[in-house]
């Protein structure tokens, strides 16, 4: 038996027991200002995470409600729960605390997804039926009626990450993944998708895989894995970007340089820094 442990208002810890296994996720926090990573509260009221295929709520008292059954990857922004099922297919449905309405239908055939923090656009991933290890990245309009499909890439590596800007429509990605001379790591083109002018521009080359930070906060999304390619993760983030790239003073890929990216160019922070 699973378990979630839940301390309460008065400080006293409370055992839940889970209809399931816990999921390698990070779950997402509502709060009496919004959710979690979205807003300054003072109050936790649920804790929303998957336990084997069901998506459950937990109060801060320690009830733990099931609000759907066949749950493969969700998302929750602005109020509306996003899920996908065993069969990949896509939902949305209000949600106010433990209560969701009815679901509506969104669209099929994706591995997996991620709505963009702003709630305007949607992000999803298609494994290519010849080679697991490789995905198609592709976005669609949620605020748009009758809007199609937009393909970003066909080739991101099955454990490359998506950043999605918690402040601005931008996703990055790495795009064309190889492997440096050393085999150390791996590296790729780091690009930048901008959904509101439609422009796909590319930030760099000779990226890290999965190096981006900064100095605010990451909210993991969803995961997307195959057993032999390791796991890929999209990831909402806060702030401007930084990366590290491959230093010209170690081609092996034991060296990187340091960058930040702003949004308009990159500028060096540090070169020639040890893996």
């Amino acid at each position: 038996m699973n378990r979630l442990y839940v301390k309460n208002a008065s400080g006293q810890w409370i055992c839940v027991e889970l209809p399931g296994d816990l999921k390698n996720e990070t779950g997402v926090y509502e709060t009496d200002a919004g959710l979690l990573h979205e807003a300054n509260a003072d109050e936790i009221h649920y804790y929303y995470l998957r336990c084997g295929t069901q998506l459950c709520a937990v109060s801060t008292d320690g009830v733990l409600t099931v609000l759907q059954n066949s749950v493969r990857d969700f998302d929750i922004i602005n109020g509306i729960l996003y899920y996908s099922d065993a069969q990949l297919n896509l939902y949305a449905a209000g949600l106010d605390g433990v209560s969701v309405s009815e679901s509506t239908l969104l669209l099929s055939g994706l591995d997996t997804f991620a709505v963009s923090p702003d709630g305007q656009y949607l992000y999803g991933m298609t494994v290519h039926e010849d080679d697991e290890k490789v995905r198609s990245l592709s976005v669609f309009p949620l605020q748009q009626e009758s809007a199609g499909a937009t393909v970003l890439s066909e080739s991101i590596y099955a454990d490359s990450h998506v950043y999605l800007s918690a402040e601005k429509s931008r996703v990055f990605y790495l795009e064309d993944v190889t492997e440096t001379e050393g085999g150390y790591s791996y590296i790729g083109t780091l690009k930048m998708y901008d959904a509101e002018s439609g422009e796909t521009r590319t930030i760099d080359s000779e990226a890290f895989k999965n190096t981006f930070v900064n100095g605010k906060s990451y909210n993991l999304v969803s995961e997307y894995a195959q057993s032999m390619a390791g796991t890929g993760k999209f990831v909402a983030f806060h702030g401007n970007l930084t990366y590290r790239k491959l230093s010209e003073l170690d081609r092996s890929g034991s060296l990187f340089d340091w960058l930040y990216f702003d949004g308009r160019e990159s500028a060096l922070m540090a070169s020639g820094l040890r893996n």
